[in-house]
């Protein structure tokens, strides 16, 4: 049977009970037997059984926590944040791996030929020509960002020296320096698929940058509107626990008046009653204040080494009302310049 059909039937009985008595003709005040029968059967009927006392689970320890502390924790350790801080980067790879091929490109060769020949004229100097061959070339190839060309700048240098009696030099040297631009006379003058890839890349670093901002703002937004919760949660809790104490404080009394026959044991029943609607608003407050605090760890601690995964958080902040001016005009065009949901569709 639930607490209000106990309570029902317990007021029934005392009403049936008293109808003797109202029924007489001349009014008598009732025996003290008569009363103290009456406040034991009432008891018996609104009395429930003892419940089991609740198991309390094992809390950690309890950590003060003031609202700029909450934003710090959360703009350090948001796993969110902490994504979002890592996709510009990724961005700044993709972008200097697009700009490579715009570097120079620096070439060198060396090289070493050794030949011997028979001769087969007379006039070659000797039965047999050696000749050794040394040469170096250097060279540079950069595309140009601006215009789609591309040049090529190559210089060689060459050392020929030969057993030849006939040669009149020896060794010798030969050097030569050749350069080369192209440059296109449409094609790729003012895009190319590399620049536009580049441009692309920085939209979309931007992007990502205001987005990180605007999780940001987010974040703690969401961080300030949870610690404030949980306050108000707590002293939701405070409020119900007193309130409880009053409750049960008046449940006492009434007993005490009834037993000295000042009040009916239906004011008991009463009381009872409102003891019971306290208590389940105890209750309902407790699982807020959990509730909201579970919030705002999700959003302020970092993974279960953190110190406020398993311990209980009390806001030490207190709100506090202070008038600010507005100045609307300022407020629209801060919002229509600063506002990260307009900078990103202006980039697009």
């Amino acid at each position: 049977m639930s607490k209000t059909a106990r309570t029902l039937a317990a007021a029934g009985f005392i009403f049936v009970s008293a109808l003797p008595a109202l029924a007489q003709q001349k009014p008598q005040d009732p025996s003290k037997e008569h009363v103290q029968s009456l406040i034991a059967q009432a008891m018996q009927q609104t009395t429930p059984s003892p419940a089991p006392a609740p198991q309390t689970a094992a809390q950690g320890p309890t950590v003060n926590l003031t609202e700029q502390e909450a934003v710090t924790r959360a703009t350090e350790n948001n796993l969110t944040l902490i994504s979002e801080r890592i996709t510009p980067q990724t961005w700044d790879y993709s972008m200097a791996a697009t700009r490579a091929n715009y570097l120079p490109t620096l070439t060198s060769t060396v090289g070493s030929v050794n030949q011997t020949d028979l001769n087969t004229s007379a006039f070659a100097g000797g039965v047999r020509t050696t000749s050794t061959t040394q040469s170096w070339s250097g060279g540079i190839t950069q595309q140009v960002w601006r215009g789609g060309g591309n040049y090529n700048l190559q210089w060689t240098n060459n050392r020929n020296e030969t057993s030849s009696t006939n040669s009149t030099c020896n060794p010798c040297f030969s050097s030569g320096l050749q350069g080369q631009i192209t440059q296109p006379l449409l094609r790729n003058r003012k895009i190319d698929n590399i620049r536009a890839t580049i441009l692309t890349n920085e939209i979309n670093q931007d992007i990502a940058e205001i987005n990180l901002s605007a999780s940001e703002v987010s974040i703690v937004a969401q961080v300030r509107n949870a610690y404030w919760e949980l306050v108000y949660a707590r002293q939701a809790v405070e409020e119900a626990e007193r309130s409880l104490e009053l409750a049960t404080k008046l449940v006492g009394d009434n007993r005490s008046r009834v037993e000295i026959g000042t009040m009916a044991p239906i004011d008991v029943v009463q009381a009872q009653a409102e003891e019971a609607n306290r208590r389940q608003q105890l209750v309902t407050a407790q699982a807020t204040l959990r509730n909201n605090e579970l919030a705002l760890k999700r959003l302020i601690v970092g993974g279960t080494e953190d110190e406020l995964w398993r311990a209980t958080i009390n806001p030490v902040d207190r709100p506090t009302v202070t008038a600010q001016p507005l100045d609307l005009e300022q407020a629209v065009k801060v919002a229509l310049s600063k506002r990260t949901d307009l900078v990103v569709t202006r980039k697009n």
